[in-house]
């Protein structure tokens, strides 16, 4: 149920004007935001001020569900509306507006934030909103309230003349968004989706901003890091710029980038990192003891979504019917421009394709069907996560099988490129976009490349079954070896000794009792970087025998082996193939 608190002032109303972006009388939806500051809250006030529709009835969006976030509506405190009758509606997010044919509405509300404390290392990233003493990260989908207009598409947001100001922010503040940064009036003419899928920050944040292939850049972050930040910014600069060359785009839009220290509560072992890519921007979200190269790896990842899916166009619901797509491959691509550009060497390249495979191979929900992963992916963090991993084998599979096919003339790249280019086109010559499923991309593949897709995409993608690793899949100079690897095992019930504060379910002779753990002993808090990796040590705190802390370190292995395939460069890698293989990622 949405509940409405108090009034605002007509006064304040009288303040906010709309320009029409076309310097005249515009035949789009109307819209403007201020952002408000408002001294002594745990909120940011919002007024939204819209014409209209022409039949008397607009429906109103508040956010719902998004990134893995439930009821973010629950983050809305509405105030008032001004200008027409309300009426609830069957869904918790939408409110139905009765008006005057093309009036002028006004929603004031506030916006709060539904969680306590500072955002932490939890293992989920803080898209909901943030509102400190000291500052205030937004995302649009989380915070703003959207009108749903009749020219728009029932499912889908359209073009509209849109404002955003600021007001009433402290001086000494930092100010940014998507757009622009500082308190000066925004205004564009486009799709409503830069400002709902947009990034909004203010506070002590440090600002930098600088120049590339042409656009400007800036990069917001808070707190204080270990490594130098204009290291990091560089690294970021030379992402961006890859993927840019690599899509043969530039933008005169700017980007921004933000960067978020996560409270470890008081452990500094325990590190964390995580992201989400939004229109002309992306969110960082990180403890301080994450290392500097891991950035690169995390900001490739987000800054690939700009293309996949960004620039493709709009996915059919659910959405995480094709996160192999929209995840998996978004990783296999992220890893391979990092090559081209130079960022990483072959070793490097192999490294991270590597870390994937042993991911992919040891995961839980290894096997699971299509029906299985959408009902359970935003249940299961194994589940969600195996279809990066998933994605990422069926992206290497198809680019090593079309490599062959074309006789070395076709690569996943030049697929992904001419079938962007294509779509480009549609926009360019007035037609829609068709909504993109599995079976359109499928049917891409199938129509234009490769006859055989459709086998593949019943027995890996609606079967579930396991991409095997084959020699010649992650390019001509790497071999597929069988590597032998011990068992990940913590060697105790994690989740029960948690509860109970003590060592419980300890395995007789396992990884923990090796160590030197008892059943029973207190237990004080764990930190484990890498959850499922055997070759990534353990820390627990428990109490010695005089209930002193301690902390026992261990590698979480059983005495059992399993056998999981890795690349590897020919030792030596004469100077002749490594050439042949950077040429054949270049195609």
């Amino acid at each position: 149920m949405i509940r409405f608190l108090g009034r605002i002032g007509l006064a304040a109303l009288a303040a906010l004007t709309l320009v029409s972006c076309g310097g005249g009388q515009s035949q789009l939806p109307q819209m403007s935001y201020t952002l408000i500051y408002q001294v002594g809250t745990s909120s940011v006030g919002v007024n939204l001020l819209f014409t209209g529709d022409r039949d008397g009835e607009t429906l109103l969006i508040l956010p719902g569900d998004w990134g893995g976030e439930v009821a973010l509506y629950n983050a809305i405190r509405l105030n008032s509306i001004i200008g027409a009758s309300v009426s609830e509606t069957t869904a918790p997010n939408e409110l139905l507006l009765n008006h005057e044919p093309g009036a002028w509405i006004t929603v004031n509300y506030d916006i709060t934030q539904d969680w306590q404390g500072p955002p932490s290392a939890n293992g989920r990233n803080p898209y909901r909103p943030i509102i400190q003493a000291d500052y205030v990260h937004l995302i649009g989908w989380a915070a703003l309230v959207v009108p749903q207009f009749d020219a728009w598409s029932a499912d889908w947001n359209g073009d509209a003349d849109v404002r955003l100001d600021w007001d009433g922010w402290p001086e000494s503040w930092t100010i940014a968004d998507n757009i622009a940064t500082g308190v000066e009036t925004r205004q564009f003419t486009g799709d409503i989706n830069r400002l709902q899928a947009g990034l909004f920050v203010a506070g002590d944040f440090t600002l930098t901003e600088s120049d590339v292939d042409g656009a400007p850049f800036r990069f917001a972050v808070r707190g204080d890091w270990p490594f130098g930040v204009a290291d990091l910014i560089s690294n970021i600069e030379a992402v961006v710029q890859a993927q840019r060359d690599f899509w043969g785009e530039t933008s005169e839009n700017a980007l921004l980038v933000t960067l978020i220290p996560l409270d470890t509560g008081g452990d500094d072992r325990n590190t964390s990192w995580g992201g989400t890519g939004l229109v002309d921007s992306f969110a960082l979200f990180a403890t301080t003891n994450t290392p500097i190269e891991q950035f690169q790896i995390l900001a490739s990842h987000e800054f690939m979504h700009r293309w996949i899916m960004g620039a493709f166009g709009r996915v059919a619901d659910p959405e995480e019917a094709t996160y192999w797509f929209s995840e998996g491959f978004t990783d296999y691509f992220a890893t391979l421009v990092q090559l081209r550009a130079g960022l990483i060497d072959l070793q490097g390249f192999a490294d991270q394709n590597n870390a994937a495979i042993a991911e992919y191979y040891r995961s839980p929900v290894r096997g699971a069907t299509h029906a299985e992963f959408i009902e359970r992916a935003w249940l299961d963090a194994n589940m969600n996560r195996y279809s990066y991993l998933h994605g990422r084998m069926l992206a290497a599979r198809w680019n090593a099988e079309l490599m062959v096919v074309s006789r070395g003339t076709i690569s996943l790249a030049d697929f992904m490129r001419g079938w962007l280019s294509d779509r480009r086109a549609i926009v360019a010559d007035g037609g829609t976009l068709e909504v993109i499923d599995t079976d359109v991309i499928v049917d891409q593949f199938t129509n234009h490349y490769y006859s055989r897709i459709g086998s593949d995409a019943r027995q890996f993608i609606t079967d579930g079954e396991t991409v095997p690793i084959e020699q010649g899949m992650f390019g001509p100079c790497f071999e597929v070896h069988e590597v032998n690897f011990p068992v990940y095992e913590i060697g105790l019930d994690l989740d029960a000794s948690y509860q109970a504060q003590a060592i419980t379910g300890l395995v007789p002779g396992g990884a923990a009792a090796r160590a030197g753990l008892r059943e029973g002993q207190r237990l004080y808090g764990y930190s484990i970087s890498q959850i499922g990796d055997p070759t990534s040590p353990v820390t627990i705190f428990v109490a010695d025998n005089t209930g002193a802390q301690i902390q026992v370190q261990y590698l979480p292995q059983s005495e059992m082996m399993e056998t999981i395939p890795q690349i590897a460069l020919p030792d030596p890698l004469m100077p002749s193939v490594r050439d042949e293989c950077l040429a054949s990622f270049a195609r």
